[in-house]
């Protein structure tokens, strides 16, 4: 039987480097999707479906409520990133190609920075899982041997107060 730790040990076939660097360019174009979006939302042709995922993963990203908090340097960050390209590829896949080409055009965006910034999104979701699984096995470790450690403590503490061990505790003033 394969651990299931195993698959979450395994690394992405772009270095840590690389894919930071495509994170950022594909942040560098996040003003760029947000006009995108603005006008796949106002088009009349786009289906309520497809506005729908826009609405919804904007306001994911906006939302003070994440599953991983802005608060927490990248980490924060890659959810909202996945999420938004999850919408847009909802988005583009539920609109016909001619209207999503027409409004991707009128952007200056390409299908290429499209399937990019999504399969970017994809691995460093990959990546923040696999961080936040190290970080919680990591953390769990230490926690059993503060646990052990603490029990252990205890353990030796009441040994040498009980009857048995010839120590015998304090006496209390008896007045």
């Amino acid at each position: 039987m394969t651990d299931v730790t195993d698959n979450w040990e395994t690394t992405d076939p772009l270095g840590e480097e690389v894919l930071k660097d495509r994170v950022i360019e594909a942040a560098k174009r996040g003003p760029t999707y947000v006009r995108f979006a603005a006008a796949m939302i106002r088009d009349d042709h786009v289906p309520v479906k497809a506005k729908a995922a826009l609405v919804l993963g904007g306001s994911y990203v906006v939302s003070p409520i994440d599953l991983i908090p802005g608060l927490i340097p990248i980490l924060g960050q890659i959810d909202d990133l996945v999420v938004m390209m999850a919408a847009f590829g909802a988005a583009t896949r539920l609109t016909p190609p001619d209207i999503v080409e027409r409004h991707m055009e009128s952007v200056g965006l390409t299908q290429a920075n499209l399937t990019r910034d999504r399969e970017t999104a994809e691995m460093a979701g990959r990546w923040a899982v696999r961080t936040g699984y190290r970080a919680a096995r990591k953390l769990a470790g230490k926690s059993m041997r503060f646990v052990a450690h603490g029990t252990q403590s205890v353990a030796t503490m009441v040994a040498r107060r009980s009857p048995e061990s010839g120590v015998r505790s304090p006496k209390r003033d008896e007045g």
